[in-house]
């Protein structure tokens, strides 16, 4: 992991911090106008140095990080969504019309596949000061707290009996997150959630200028054009992780 990232670096990040000094001191000079800089993170991140100083070897594991979050956990969940919702029609023909024309329904299948399968299962935080639960547990300053977020997504005090099934249609309590701790909460909150999931849908509300999300759009999309399993080629898990990946999922989509 170590040489990929030194690698990564070499090749990636250390030519595009160097390009993107020199743009940020071309605009301190008054010599170009800030619409020559690049819109990224990178980009925001050293021109704040001041505020957030980062060491380099932070700055590299942040925007690996960032690339990670940003692409590999959206085509995952993109795939997983695709699986859910095609097992959901197996069992539920009915549906198959609202895949199609109903996008809050699609949307609730992204959200209710994140929630039961999170791309963190776990969270770790280490504690910064003495700390006493609502439960009455104590947790002392430097004490090492593991979340279990898959746990708690699949609460039966919070999402129902069933809270370990796939439900499209679950009710949920006023101020449930319905994709449940998968994008964590406060300050420490997923900043791509709103980008992957979109914002829950109003079922009163209007969906014309609705944020759906990118997963829900991908899904649709695939959908729209009749994507469906391949029947003799039935997909493949990566069995070269514990956590539940698909190596290969072959689908085929409907003529034009």
């Amino acid at each position: 992991m170590q040489d990929r990232l030194e690698r990564f670096d070499a090749e990636f990040l250390s030519p595009g911090i160097e390009r993107r000094r020199a743009l940020l001191d071309a605009v301190q000079r008054g010599e170009v106008t800030d619409e020559v800089l690049p819109r990224d993170v990178l980009t925001v991140l050293l021109r704040n140095e001041d505020k957030v100083p980062l060491s380099h070897e932070s700055l590299r594991r942040e925007i690996a990080f960032y690339l990670l979050a940003g692409a590999h956990t959206s085509a995952t969940a993109f795939t997983r969504v695709l699986h859910q919702v095609f097992t959901w029609l197996d069992a539920n023909p009915a549906d198959a019309g609202r895949a199609l024309a109903d996008r809050g329904f699609v949307q609730r299948c992204t959200h209710e596949t994140i929630r039961l399968q999170p791309s963190s299962p776990v969270g770790m935080r280490w504690a910064l000061a003495d700390v006493r639960l609502s439960s009455g547990a104590t947790i002392a300053a430097g004490d090492k707290v593991i979340l279990d977020l898959a746990a708690a997504n699949r609460d039966p005090a919070v999402f129902g009996a069933d809270a370990e099934a796939f439900d499209p249609n679950r009710a949920l309590a006023p101020g449930v997150n319905p994709w449940g701790l998968s994008f964590g909460m406060g300050m420490h909150a997923c900043i791509g959630q709103d980008l992957a999931a979109g914002l829950v849908l109003d079922p009163d509300a209007s969906s014309d200028q609705h944020l759906f999300g990118l997963v829900p759009v991908a899904v649709q999309a695939m959908l729209d054009r009749g994507a469906r399993p391949v029947a003799d080629d039935p997909p493949q898990m990566d069995t070269s992780t514990t956590r539940p990946y698909f190596a290969r999922y072959p689908v085929t989509l409907a003529a034009p």
